[in-house]
């Protein structure tokens, strides 16, 4: 492609964006996506679009001033964790411009999200709230046991900024917000119930779970007062209204799209799928089903 970087009909350039050289000249406007940059001035034309959560820096640089160590997030903020092939850590974020690494874990979660969000309108918008948030971030890490399968918020002062550490107790509630969690997922593992005491087992794939936690995250970072008093409120078979929340209207509207099981409780067993869309079980702790099921996190 010997036009790719410079003139000719060729009409995209750097990051993959289409070139605009009619209006500054070659190579003078670089789009990084979430804002543009003039390489003659050295300047951003927009803020960062995270600049709240970094109030010691100036909201015209870039990458944090240091591109060599810090990568451009895109300013999206659902970020999947992973290892490449040699285990070292690594991360992807959710929309982001660069190529999706080939990581099956990684494939797995952005199929998972895409496919949540074509589900429903509602969900869809949900998960755009958090993906383009300016102020939360998500983290998605690949767990091992399906009560790990969940969503963790980390609280903080709304005044201070001050992460509150297990014991601490906040000035009022109204002075608590969740700016940053992680869920716990895994491509093959879900979970088996049943609706009824004596009625056969239903099963739900690893997709439609991640949708119960997604209801969790987005509960904990728009609504957080409603999400702490729904956690208050007790309610047979579910234990809190929060649990219902997550399963009534983010679990059982993927699971009824895609033709799985509808649960009515919040208790299940554990079981091994092939693929992170697939509710048939490789296997599972059949002993359990017939003795009676235990209650799980997801």
């Amino acid at each position: 492609m010997p036009e790719r970087f410079g003139g000719g009909d060729y009409r995209y350039s750097f990051n993959g964006m289409e070139k605009d050289d009619e209006v500054k000249g070659e190579g003078n406007h670089l789009d990084f996506g979430a804002r543009c940059y003039d390489s003659r001035l050295g300047r951003w034309f927009s803020v960062d679009p995270l600049e709240k959560k970094y109030p010691y820096m100036s909201s015209y640089v870039g990458i944090g001033n240091n591109p060599v160590m810090l990568i451009d997030k895109d300013g999206r903020e659902i970020i999947i964790h992973y290892k490449d092939k040699e285990g070292n850590n690594k991360s992807y974020t959710y929309g982001s411009a660069l190529k999706v690494p080939n990581n099956d874990f990684v494939i797995a979660v952005i199929n998972s999200l895409d496919e949540i969000k074509a589900a429903d309108p509602t969900i869809s918008r949900s998960i755009d709230k958090i993906a383009n948030s300016t102020t939360k971030i998500l983290d998605v890490v690949e767990v091992d046991n399906i009560n790990d399968f969940a969503f963790t918020g980390v609280q903080s002062s709304k005044s201070s900024g001050k992460i509150f550490k297990p014991g601490d107790k906040p000035s009022s509630l109204s002075d608590i917000e969740i700016n940053s969690g992680t869920i716990g997922f895994n491509s093959n593992i879900s979970i088996m119930f049943k609706v009824e005491t004596n009625s056969e087992p239903n099963t739900i794939s690893p997709r439609t779970a991640f949708a119960h936690e997604l209801g969790h995250a987005f509960s904990a970072f728009f609504s957080f007062r409603q999400a702490y008093f729904r956690r208050s409120a007790h309610i047979p078979k579910y234990g809190d209204y929060e649990e219902k929340f997550a399963t009534d209207f983010f679990e059982n509207v993927v699971a009824g799209y895609y033709g799985e099981g509808i649960r009515k409780n919040h208790q299940g067993v554990q079981i091994t799928t092939a693929s992170y869309n697939s509710n048939e079980p490789t296997s599972t702790n059949e002993n359990q089903i017939s003795e009676g099921l235990t209650e799980v996190k997801l």
